[in-house]
Formats: C-alpha cells, structure tokens, sequence
C-alpha cells in the first residue's frame, strides 16, 4: 500500500522544511486528490484520524513511534526518516539546552543532504583561474549549453544564435574544451554532460547572476514577443513570505527533475527573484 503514495520528486523537499507539522500539511496538500489520505496517514502512525488531527492544529505531540510509521508510509530512506524524527524531537524538546543541540544535529543532517545531492550530480569543480573566466561573462555559459543541442554543433551556428564573431565562439569553445566542459569532435562539438558548480556563497555565483539579469535588461528593452517577465512589489505575512519562498524552492527543484530528462531543444534563461525590499 505505502507504494502507491510513493513520490520521490516530492519528498526530495522535505529537508527544506524545519517543522513536521508543516511537512504533514504539505503532503495532505500535494495528495488532496486521493481519498482518505489522511485516515491511511493516521492508520500509519498507528492512531485516530482525530488524534492526527489534534497533532496538526494544536500542541498534541506525534510520538517517535508514530513519526516512524509516517516514514515508513512514505517509504523514507534511512536519510530523510533520520530528518523526519529529528523534527519531531525537536518539536518535543522542553529545555533550550536539549532545543540547541537537536537543532545543530538537524542542521548538520541538511547539509549533509545537500553534500550528497551535489555529489550525486556529474559536476567539474574548475580550478580558480577557470572558474573566475567562466563566470566573467554570460557567453560561455550560454556556448557550454547550446552545444548539447543537436542544431548548435558548430562554433557557426553558434555563432548566429548568439551573435557573436566566428573568432569569438571559437575561443569561447577553446576555453570550455580546456576546463573538460566540451568535446571536440572534428568539425563538431558537443557537451561533456558535466556540469560546473559553485558555491552560492562565492563571489562567482554573484558574478553570474549579475550578468544573465543584465541580459534580461537587454531583453526587455527588444520587447521579445515569446519572453515572459515578471515583477511585482507584495505585502504579506512573514509566515507566507516562508511559504512563497519555499515553493519556489520547490518550483526551482521540480524544473531540475524535468530537465533531466527532457530533450535538447531550446536553450533558454530562468531568473527566479525573491527579497524583502
């Protein structure tokens, strides 16, 4: 039975949630259409649906034993069941000493988990030097990206798309070939399907968003028919502030997951903007 509410995609947010509650009321939402999903959760945490309800609208506690049945309902790993009952104890926790450490141990088991999720994923990590030219400008990525589309396999089609020089692409794809980005193949080119990382507290990653919002500019000012920009100035709660912010982080992920696995075709530019003013 637990295999039939399996969602990997979905869970993989869990660890951007620091409250079980909020977790079990995300879940409800995300499977509102399957009837009696929440009788099949208290039936899991070994409970009444009332008991369960008490849990999520009030200070009823769940207990670890019924933490546990809810991982095993949604068929957790060993690393997310670990996450998943840390909250719970955290939540329990009545002095501030026991609070504190239960809150460094569920940090260390997030960044633990995005440790893993990075090394999980084909990345280069460029040596300095190459790292500072791959991000001074907006053009080799966006070279490193058209080259795993079947139509831009040449620096001069490349070239076109990107209205750049021959002499420009081909340094650019020279340079990429020499940080193990691209592969060279005659008259061709294609990606290596390596991906580069950087820290987003790097100077770098600054860089780079910095220049890709200055193409966005330049966009807007050419009044591209198919472009799609966005920009709005809300007042809301700090609590749905939390809750905006990590949809977006949940948007941000699922479009990760449909990328891999969708077909080169198109290569675009995603900006995704979030910040008290």
């Amino acid at each position: 039975m637990c295999d039939v509410f399996r969602d990997k995609e979905h869970l993989v947010y869990l660890f951007d949630f620091e409250d079980y509650r909020a977790f079990i009321h995300h879940q409800i939402e995300h499977h509102k259409t399957i009837r009696g999903y929440r009788t099949r959760l208290a039936t899991a945490a070994g409970c009444r649906l009332s008991y369960l309800s008490q849990v999520l609208n009030s200070h009823v506690q769940l207990t670890p034993d019924q933490a546990a049945g809810l991982c095993q309902f949604w068929s957790f790993e060993p690393e997310r069941t670990d996450y998943f009952l840390a909250l719970v104890h955290l939540d329990r926790a009545s002095t501030p000493a026991l609070k504190a450490v239960l809150l460094r141990q569920m940090r260390e088991q997030q960044e633990r988990h995005r440790e893993n999720v990075r090394r999980a994923s084909q990345t280069v990590v460029l040596p300095l030097e190459q790292a500072a030219l791959y991000h001074a400008s907006w053009h080799r990525m966006a070279v490193h990206a058209l080259v795993s589309i079947q139509a831009y396999r040449t620096a001069q089609a490349i070239a076109q798309r990107l209205r750049l020089s021959a002499g420009e692409t081909q340094t650019y794809l020279l340079e990429l070939e020499r940080m193990s980005l691209v592969i060279r193949e005659g008259e061709l080119w294609r990606s290596s399907d390596a991906s580069t990382m950087t820290p987003a507290a790097s100077p770098l990653s600054n860089a780079t968003h910095t220049n890709w919002r200055l193409v966005a500019i330049e966009r807007l000012a050419r009044r591209v028919p198919q472009d799609l920009h966005y920009t709005s100035v809300i007042a809301l709660s700090r609590k749905d502030l939390l809750q905006v912010r990590r949809r977006g982080v949940e948007f941000i992920n699922q479009v990760t997951l449909e990328v891999e696995q969708s077909l080169n075709e198109e290569c675009v530019c995603l900006l995704l903007d979030l910040f008290t003013v």
